[in-house]
């Protein structure tokens, strides 16, 4: 009969830490373990790091759950076989040799090893869960059949428009830029701040279209057919809008609703299509404040390494690009939709230039990835 799969509960843990082990437990890598739905759970996973309430582990110690406790330089509690520790940075195979470990000691059978990394191109090939299939396609490899590189291709500048690299040199760079006023996306960002400040619904209209933001519910609603609002979303605006407050929305059951985020995002990656905000410096620092989730938000190639890139390095939009040695346009569509939300800046410190050093060709993307984040 088949072992159940360990439920894990992620606590005390930073908002980078939590959503990086979350998309690890969600992966193929993560063969015997679930996240947690309820309060109940088999292992937990803190970072001894962060401050926490003592009464948090001493409950934990006590009951008959397992830990695995992370930490970077000290570690003050004691290992037993129910509690383990595990050193900051975080190597995904002895993360997994844990999981693995736990699971084996609860269900008293013995785990197949992880496979080593000159296995784990055969691990990605495994089927994932369906709900986060974008974001196995977002870091799959790039050897892939030659009609599936077209397909991608095409759907890739779908979202990152077509705009060639530009050099160091080039005198006019004007391609990458756009004016945000000009875009929905930029007022989308002012009905939610004014419906914040007010605390009351808003309004934004067009000269021919409306859009309503709740306040309450953080969701944005509209009427609109689909292509209707992608030419909105995409398209230069006639006139500014006009913003307001309102008391009620009314006839909302027959408009469409969007999770305020989600729609921000969408936006912004259809106006940009490989563009990014006028006076923004490409050769200064990006400093990344906040993951974005990318298990709700529309996702393409290159989104998650870009940001593992800006997570560790002090690094900018060029040197992003040409580190990774990827097109230009994927890392201005993405930092065009960060920005939007307000997950990263510019600073004024100059970026590092010297190409950093990658792990062996064989590591798997994942592993790669939680490096980047834990190192």
């Amino acid at each position: 009969m088949k072992n159940k799969p360990l439920k894990i509960e992620l606590t005390n843990l930073d908002n980078t830490t939590k959503n990086t082990l979350h998309y690890f437990i969600k992966s193929n890598l993560c063969k015997n373990a679930v996240l947690a739905e309820d309060n109940t759970f088999d292992l937990s996973i803190l970072d001894l790091d962060i401050k926490y309430d003592n009464q948090v582990l001493e409950n934990l110690k006590g009951s008959k759950n397992y830990i695995i406790a992370l930490y970077i330089s000290e570690c003050n509690i004691k290992t037993n076989d129910n509690i383990f520790t595990l050193k900051k940075p975080i190597n995904v195979s002895d993360l997994v040799t844990l999981i693995n470990k736990v699971h084996d000691s609860k269900y008293n059978t013995v785990t197949k090893a992880i496979q080593s990394h000159s296995n784990e191109k055969t691990v990605l090939k495994t089927k994932i869960d369906s709900s986060h299939s974008h974001l196995y396609n977002a870091v799959a490899p790039k050897k892939i059949k030659k009609n599936n590189e077209i397909h991608l291709r095409y759907k890739a500048q779908k979202f990152v428009g077509s705009n060639k690299d530009i050099n160091k040199d080039d005198i006019d760079i004007s391609k990458i830029y756009l004016t945000d006023k000009k875009y929905l996306y930029y007022y989308l960002e002012k009905m939610r701040s004014l419906a914040q400040a007010n605390k009351s619904h808003t309004i934004l209209k067009t000269s021919s279209k409306s859009i309503f933001y709740n306040f309450r519910k953080k969701i944005f609603l509209y009427k609109l057919e689909k292509n209707q609002l992608k030419y909105l979303q995409s398209s230069i605006l006639v006139d500014n809008p006009n913003i307001s407050t309102i008391d009620d929305i009314f006839d909302s059951d027959n408009m469409v609703p969007i999770n305020e985020n989600e729609f921000i995002w969408q936006t912004s990656i259809q106006a940009s299509k490989g563009r990014i905000p006028i006076n923004t410096d490409i050769h200064k620092t990006v400093k990344m404040t906040n993951w974005p989730n990318f298990t709700k938000l529309q996702v393409f190639r290159y989104n998650i390494q870009i940001c593992a890139l800006w997570s560790q390095y002090k690094i900018s939009l060029y040197d992003t690009a040409k580190q990774l040695n990827i097109p230009q346009r994927y890392v201005f569509t993405l930092y065009s939709a960060m920005n939007a939300l307000g997950y990263l800046k510019i600073e004024k410190t100059d970026s590092i230039t010297q190409i950093i050093e990658t792990k062996s060709n064989n590591s798997s993307l994942f592993s790669r990835i939680i490096a980047h984040v834990f190192g």
